[in-house]
């Protein structure tokens, strides 16, 4: 990745009124400096602008807002999703250790679903291993997958925003519980998919968009096996051989 080039240069008194009028706009807005959040970032942070999270109950193709992003050291580039469907959809997956079965929920997450089925549509996952294990002993159990680099931090080139966040659930990331990886900024969901091993006390901050209703055995296997020394690769590798969701 090249960097970008140096900004200009700008006088004192410009840099003094940006200042002022920043500050100006801070205080009016009423914004406080109350801490600093605690993220769990399920990739590496990459740039990109934040995307407005769309209006409740949206479901048109329309009020699905893809931004462009950092598809890493993916060599992939798929089109943006073209149509979008506000229902239940199953997602399987095929892998080297068996089929994992999903239900996706297009009702609360018709973007986030409608991302995930549009890849799945144009083979983006097709023969991409699952990067990424955690087990018991990091604190975490997830299985991550969905860069087809196998560095944790591909994408499709575009990004999109948050939905069904389990914002005051008591237990918001149970066993089977399928989720979007993103970045510490909001916004930045792509490819990239987490399934919870075991009940997990995340942030509410990633995009629940489904439930595994077969082959959380597979995941154990996984789990089990652990990860290297040295990364979170899986020592059991689980290559998803075909995605379909319909």
């Amino acid at each position: 990745m090249t960097m970008p080039p140096p900004p200009p240069r700008r006088s004192l008194s410009t840099l003094m009124v940006v200042l002022i009028v920043a500050c100006t706009l801070l205080i009016c807005a009423g914004v406080t400096a109350g801490g600093v959040a605690a993220w769990i970032t399920l990739r590496p942070v990459r740039t990109g602008a934040a995307v407005p999270p769309p209006s409740p109950g949206s479901a048109a193709a329309g009020d699905c807002v893809w931004n462009p992003g950092d598809a890493g050291e993916s060599t992939l580039r798929p089109t943006t999703p073209k149509t979008v469907e506000r229902r239940k959809m199953t997602a399987t997956i095929v892998t080297n250790l068996g089929t994992i079965t999903i239900e996706l929920y297009g009702d609360k997450a018709p973007c986030s679903v409608a991302a995930l089925r549009s890849l799945a549509d144009q083979h983006f996952y097709d023969n991409v291993a699952c990067h990424r294990v955690t087990t018991p002993a990091d604190g975490l159990v997830v299985l991550q997958c969905g860069d087809p680099s196998g560095k944790g931090t591909g994408g499709p080139g575009y990004q999109y925003a948050e939905e069904n966040l389990p914002v005051g659930q008591a237990n918001p990331y149970p066993r089977g519980t399928l989720a979007l990886a993103r970045t510490a900024t909001p916004g930045t969901n792509g490819s990239q998919f987490f399934i919870v091993g075991a009940d997990a006390q995340l942030s509410a901050d990633y995009s629940v968009v489904g439930t595994v209703t077969r082959g959380m055995d597979i995941v154990d296997q996984v789990v089990a096996g652990g990860h290297s020394a040295t990364s979170e690769k899986p020592n059991v590798t689980v290559t998803m051989t075909k995605v379909t969701v319909s």
